[in-house]
């Protein structure tokens, strides 16, 4: 238990770092995220993930061939969703109050 938690910590502060540079671990593979690449990304306004920034990535031409919906939090942790349908990818923004970044 300790081990998942120190490796879980340690991937975290990896993401913060990685941020700073701009490129994201997304999936075991490390994608690289380019800037062309990321379609919107905002804040969350409300619900259980207040204040976590969220990313929409357009994986269509890359190794996945669909979309990954990012959400970070200050040191805390790191989600992402894969999606092969934008169709899906929009169903799950629906769920969430975002202010996005023009």
């Amino acid at each position: 238990m300790v081990l998942i938690y120190l490796v879980c910590r340690m991937f975290t502060l990896v993401l913060k770092i990685l941020k700073q540079v701009n490129i994201f671990l997304i999936t075991m593979f490390r994608i690289k995220i380019k800037e062309k690449m990321i379609l919107k990304q905002g804040i969350i306004n409300s619900g259980k993930y207040t204040g976590w920034e969220i990313q929409v990535i357009d994986d269509t031409d890359g190794n996945t061939g669909g979309f990954y919906l990012i959400l970070c939090s200050e040191g805390e942790s790191v989600f992402d969703f894969w999606f092969e349908k934008k169709q899906f990818l929009d169903n799950q923004l629906a769920d969430f109050d975002v202010k996005w970044n023009l």
